[in-house]
C-alpha cells in the first residue's frame, strides 16, 4: 500500500497555466487596445510599442547577464532560460509601457490629423524624443522596478506603471504632445483628458458617453483611448479565468463612488471621469498584477476601494487630473500590509467567532 503513495511537497495542485501562457494571454488581451491606439493616433504607436518591447526585453537580458559575471561565473544556457525574455513577461511590460505613453510629435506639430489614408505619415513623429523616453521608462520599469527587487513576482509595484510616474515627473514636457485625431472636431492633446480641461471641454464631448467609451476621445496615454478596446481584453481575460472579474470590477464601482460624492453627486461628472483617463486600463491590467495586488478576496476588496479613493482624491483635490497611475502604485505600496492582517483561512482550519455572554437567568 505504501508504494502506491506519491511523495512531494508543496504545491499539490497544480494549474495547466504557466508563466508564458499566462503572459501570452495577457499580450493578447491588448491588442484590441493597441490597434485602436494605431487608428487613432497612427502607426507610430507600434513602433513605440515595439522599442519599449525591445529595451525591456534587452535590459532584462544584460540584467542577467551582468548579474551572472558579477558573481565571476560563465554565462550559461540555463542563465540565458531564465531571462524575462523567454517567459514573455517583459514583453508584457514593454508594451504596457508604451500604451501608456502619449504620441511624441514634432515642435509645432500640434493638430496633425489622422485617418486610415494617413497612418503611416511620420513626418510630424519626434523620433529622438520617442527612442529617448521609451528607452529610459524600459530600464526604470526592468531595472529598478522589477530585476533590482528580485525578477518576475517580487516587484513591490507595477513596473510600468512606476516607469510612467517617473517619466512624468522628469519629462513632462515630453509627455504631453498635442496631437488632433481626425475623428473630432477639435484640438486634443495627449497630455491633457477631458479631465483636465475641466468646463472648459466642449460639452458635446463631455456628455457623449458612447463616444467616449468607443474611443473617439483624446487621451493622456494612446492605450487610454478607447474603452471598448480595453474591456474587450478585458473580458477576454475574465473568460479564460487569467484574472479574476471581481477586482477590476470593484476598482471601477469604488472608483465611481468616491467620483460621486467629491463631485457633489454629478452623475454626468462622473460618466465622464470613469470613461476618460486610464481607469480602464488600470483597473482592467495593471491592478491586477498578480505580485503586487492581495492574496485574499478581503484584501483585494480593500485594495480596489483604496485604489477607487485614491483616483477620486487625486482628480479633485490636487493639480494632476488623472490620479490611476498614482493610486495603484500607493495600493501596491500598501499591499504587504493587507496581506500581513487579511490572511487566508488554513485548510482545515475554522474561523474564530465571538463567543456569546451567557444570560442572566431570573431565579
Amino acid at each position: 500500500m505504501a508504494d502506491n503513495l506519491v511523495v512531494s511537497v508543496s504545491p499539490h495542485i497544480r494549474a495547466k497555466h504557466t508563466t508564458r501562457s499566462i503572459m501570452a494571454r495577457v499580450l493578447i488581451a491588448l491588442a484590441p487596445a493597441l490597434v485602436a491606439a494605431a487608428v487613432f493616433f497612427g502607426a507610430s504607436v507600434v513602433i513605440q510599442a515595439a522599442l519599449c518591447v525591445v529595451f525591456c526585453a534587452a535590459s532584462e537580458f544584460l540584467f542577467g547577464l551582468f548579474r551572472v559575471l558579477a558573481a565571476k561565473r560563465k554565462f550559461g544556457k540555463a542563465d540565458a532560460k531564465k531571462s524575462g525574455m523567454w517567459d514573455l513577461s517583459c514583453a508584457v511590460t514593454g508594451l504596457l509601457l508604451a500604451l501608456n505613453l502619449p504620441v511624441f510629435l514634432k515642435k509645432g506639430a500640434g493638430g496633425a490629423a489622422y485617418n486610415m489614408a494617413g497612418m503611416f505619415d511620420f513626418s510630424h513623429i519626434d523620433w529622438g524624443n520617442m527612442v529617448f523616453l521609451c528607452f529610459v521608462g524600459s530600464v526604470v520599469a526592468i531595472v529598478l522596478v522589477k530585476m533590482a527587487f528580485g525578477g518576475i513576482g517580487k516587484n513591490f509595484a507595477n513596473p510600468a506603471l512606476t516607469a510612467r510616474i517617473f517619466l512624468m515627473l522628469c519629462f513632462t514636457s515630453f509627455m504631453g504632445a498635442a496631437v488632433r485625431n481626425v475623428m473630432m472636431p477639435a484640438d486634443v492633446a495627449t497630455g491633457a483628458t477631458f479631465l483636465g480641461m475641466g468646463e472648459a471641454a466642449p460639452a458635446a464631448f463631455r456628455t457623449d458617453y458612447l463616444m467616449m467609451f468607443l474611443g473617439v476621445k483624446n487621451a493622456a496615454a494612446v492605450g487610454e483611448v478607447s474603452a471598448a478596446a480595453l474591456l474587450a481584453g478585458g473580458v477576454y481575460l475574465c473568460v479564460i479565468k487569467v484574472i479574476d472579474w471581481k477586482l477590476p470590477l470593484a476598482v471601477l464601482l469604488s472608483a465611481a463612488l468616491f467620483i460621486f460624492l467629491f463631485s457633489g453627486f454629478k452623475i454626468e461628472l462622473t460618466l465622464t471621469h470613469i470613461l476618460s483617463g486610464g481607469l480602464f486600463l488600470g483597473a482592467i491590467f495593471m491592478a491586477t498584477d498578480y505580485s503586487t495586488s492581495p492574496n485574499t478576496f478581503a484584501g483585494s476588496m480593500v485594495y480596489a476601494v483604496g485604489i477607487g479613493f485614491f483616483v477620486a482624491l487625486l482628480r479633485f483635490k490636487s493639480d494632476y487630473p488623472e490620479g490611476v497611475s498614482f493610486a495603484i502604485v500607493i495600493m501596491n505600496i500598501v499591499t504587504p500590509l493587507i496581506d500581513k492582517y487579511i490572511v487566508p483561512i488554513p485548510f482545515g482550519g475554522r474561523v474564530k467567532r465571538a463567543k456569546k455572554k451567557p444570560r442572566a437567568v431570573n431565579g
